[in-house]
């Protein structure tokens, strides 16, 4: 019985955590804006979710529990997402209605791109080849998402993390989710020149190899066979990596860079708490190891600490841009250029004054090293 509750409790969590950090997606609001001619299977947590917006929708709902397979005349589209069962009602549904469009939503509908939203029609490539992975993995909230700036500013390549954050709660709710059928269809839609450059951070990962068929061994495997190129990225400074953590993960933002300059920023300093902060602490020892098992898998990467990065931007942006074999572009001399991080963080002054809070709390009342934390 206790056992139950306990399940429960973890599937209400994940929930929370899902709606929570998949409106980075705006995959909410983009599927209350469809017509009638669009259904949506899905559980019942989904659809009291979807409900939850005031626009007036004209999308159908259908409790994927107890779902007979039968869709209107007028329904065009058919959006299957749910914990069990997806994949072969998606299937089934493909065999009875060969003429309507039926999509998977774990594999398709959260093939999300640079422009952070859905799109249930994108154009796919047919070239099936695999092309090179260009992958900055970092441990969480290490501000790989500045790195990723620099690149990008600095060539002609974006650099998204396609496998995001929402994929941790969902990869724990579903049963059937295939991290190489949604990663088969990111690469169909955004590689560009036989490349393929992404954001990867090792708490997704780290979920993934949990929850789904995805492994350790798999992954380095693949990424030995189709040229992987990996730039590791992790942060000297745990207790300000910890704090960010705990700041961002409450807030619908994955990294203060998405938060654009001229708006409100949607995070709140009172979120931080001195118990989570420490809990999050610990666990980044174990993304540090995690970040170590893959290096001394793989060999030849390229290591950079954020501390680094922030002392030195424009030098490590072209050992990187080497690194990956990409051309400097965008300034006229040729020369690297540098992004104002500044002008980001400057905006998280209650943040910084609570986390100083923090760090005076550990050494006062509980007696911790300074160099500890």
């Amino acid at each position: 019985m206790q056992r139950r509750i306990n399940i429960e409790k973890k599937r209400k969590l994940h929930w929370k955590n899902f709606f929570l950090h998949v409106r980075e997606w705006n995959l909410r609001h983009y599927l209350v804006r469809l017509d009638n001619s669009h259904v949506i299977v899905a559980d019942d947590e989904f659809l009291s979710y979807l409900s939850g917006v005031k626009t007036q929708s004209g999308l159908r709902q259908r409790q994927a529990k107890g779902f007979d397979g039968k869709v209107a005349d007028a329904v065009k589209t058919v959006i299957v997402f749910c914990c069990d069962g997806e994949e072969q009602l998606v299937r089934a549904l493909r065999a009875r209605y060969p003429k309507r469009k039926i999509i998977s939503g774990s594999h398709e509908l959260l093939a999300i791109g640079p422009q952070r939203r859905p799109v249930l029609s994108p154009k796919l490539s047919e070239n099936v080849t695999r092309p090179q992975p260009l992958i900055i993995l970092s441990t969480p909230y290490a501000d790989a998402e500045f790195l990723t700036v620099l690149l990008q500013e600095n060539s002609d390549i974006k650099i998204p993390e396609y496998l995001g954050r929402p994929l941790i709660s969902w990869s724990a709710l579903s049963s059937g989710f295939q991290p190489t059928r949604l990663y088969d269809r990111l690469v169909r839609r955004f590689a560009s020149d036989d490349k393929m450059p992404m954001l990867l951070q090792t708490d997704v990962l780290a979920a993934v190899f949990k929850n789904t068929s995805w492994s350790m061994e798999r992954f380095v495997r693949l990424c030995h066979r189709y040229g992987a190129k990996i730039v590791t990225l992790r942060t000297n400074e745990p207790f300000q990596q910890a704090c960010y953590g705990e700041l961002m993960d409450r807030s619908m933002l994955r990294s203060i860079w998405q938060a654009p300059l001229k708006q409100p920023l949607a995070v709140n300093a009172k979120h931080v708490g001195l118990q989570n902060t420490l809990k999050r602490l610990d666990g980044l020892a174990e993304h540090q190891l995690f970040l170590d098992d893959i290096e001394s898998r793989l060999g030849d990467c390229l290591s950079l600490t954020a501390g680094q990065l922030i002392e030195a931007p424009e030098e490590h942006t072209a050992k990187v841009l080497e690194f990956f074999g990409l051309d400097v572009s965008g300034d006229v001399s040729g020369d690297v250029v540098s992004v104002n991080r500044q002008e980001r963080y400057q905006r998280l002054e209650a943040f910084e004054n609570k986390k100083l809070l923090l760090r005076r709390n550990l050494h006062d009342r509980l007696g911790l090293n300074a160099a500890l934390v």
